[in-house]
């Protein structure tokens, strides 16, 4: 009967016997949860047939558990351990060397789960809380890592010792790299604090100053319309604006309109997600400039002429503008402007001209979110945001 019942058991399972082993060997070894019914039968054949031996699953996959975690095949041994435990939720040895298999597969807060375990159904596992203190290093858990270590040292544990001098070392070194951080972050802000503070004196100065200043003194007023579009460069607010302006006489009713661009602090640089930028338009940062004045329009054919002498376009008509010159053609008018008329003239700075460009707006344009031939005169087949074709 008892050959019968693990014939048929074995040649269900596909499994074939060598003839130097037990038949009843090759079962214990191979037995599943499933095979409740199974055990109950067969142990009650060996029980009648005057046997001591009897089958268990529990012992069959923490054996069959063992041998692959030895063999290093680690995903395996996992599945045994759970199903040991799964009959056997004390089973203190198959929580130990699940955390252990966890640890190779570096699933560490599985591992913590199984150490804490062991260390419920046995509070003076020495091993648990030393392989459980190596889990909480990995996971970065340094003062946890010594806790562990401490309680494995106490419950005479010695290589614990080693184990947690390391841990104390890391966690010194951790704590004065974390404190030199905070310092670091202190110094900074205030720093930052300081630089604000800075900025802000300043611009109070400036606006004092310029107050002094009377407006006839700036220049003449004159007026404009300013517009506002949407992302698709339809015109959805129009308002007026005013500004002054100084007009320099060249001669022969040739004119130069100076605009007047009061001192104020801005926002320099472009957002990191804004369209078209450059790497070099960051970080964003504050700027204070002091106030300028800024031709109104590009010099003219008839600008460039009267003050240098001659007209190097192509595209020739007097109130065209310039074109066809050289960087060191516009440091010569400058310098010949200067001299003409006693003031100083010069090309602008990257900030002022990014300062005069955005007219204290924050959109990549000072009329709004995109440009359309209706207000610039560009290549339209460039299209910027949702700005039909």
């Amino acid at each position: 009967m008892l050959d019968f019942v693990q014939e048929s058991w074995l040649s269900s399972r596909y499994i074939s016997v060598d003839n130097d082993l037990e038949k009843l060997d090759v079962v214990a070894e191979s037995l599943l949860p499933l095979d409740v019914e199974f055990i109950t039968q067969i142990n009650w054949c060996i029980v009648s047939l005057g046997k001591d031996q009897k089958l268990s699953i529990i012992d069959s996959c923490y054996q069959r558990k063992i041998h692959k975690f030895n063999q290093e095949k680690c995903q395996d041994a996992v599945i045994y351990f759970g199903y040991v435990v799964d009959f056997n939720p004390e089973f203190i040895h198959a929580y130990y060397h699940r955390g252990l298999t966890y640890i190779k597969l570096q699933n560490y807060l599985k591992a913590v789960v199984d150490f804490t375990k062991v260390l419920e159904l046995d509070y003076s596992h020495a091993l648990a809380y030393n392989y459980r203190g190596n889990t909480y290093y990995k996971l970065a858990e340094y003062q946890q890592e010594i806790d562990n270590y401490d309680q494995a040292v106490k419950l005479g544990l010695t290589e614990a010792v080693k184990h947690r001098d390391v841990a104390l070392n890391i966690w010194q070194e951790k704590q004065w790299e974390a404190e030199e951080k905070r310092q670091r972050e202190k110094i900074k802000q205030q720093q930052q604090a300081q630089e604000k503070m800075r900025l802000e004196k300043i611009r109070r100065q400036q606006q004092q100053a310029q107050e002094k200043i009377l407006p006839e003194e700036i220049g003449e007023v004159f007026t404009f319309e300013v517009v506002t579009v949407n992302n698709s460069g339809t015109i959805i607010n129009r308002t007026s604006g005013s500004a002054r302006q100084k007009i320099e006489d060249l001669d022969n009713g040739i004119k130069l309109e100076m605009v007047y661009i009061p001192q104020e602090s801005f926002l320099m640089g472009s957002l990191e997600d804004e369209k078209g930028r450059n790497n070099n338009q960051s970080p964003q940062h504050q700027v204070i400039l002091q106030p300028f004045y800024m031709c109104k329009y590009p010099i003219t054919q008839d600008q460039y002429q009267a003050i240098i002498g001659k007209n190097p376009s192509h595209f020739k008509r007097g109130n065209r503008p310039v074109e066809r010159v050289k960087w060191y053609n516009t440091i010569d008018f400058c310098q010949r402007l200067s001299e003409k008329t006693r003031k100083t003239y010069t090309l602008l700075s990257e900030s002022q001209w990014e300062y005069a460009c955005r007219a204290g707006m924050t959109t990549p344009f000072y009329f709004g979110l995109t440009i359309t031939p209706n207000l610039v005169n560009y290549d339209s087949n460039n299209t910027y945001g949702n700005v039909p074709i």
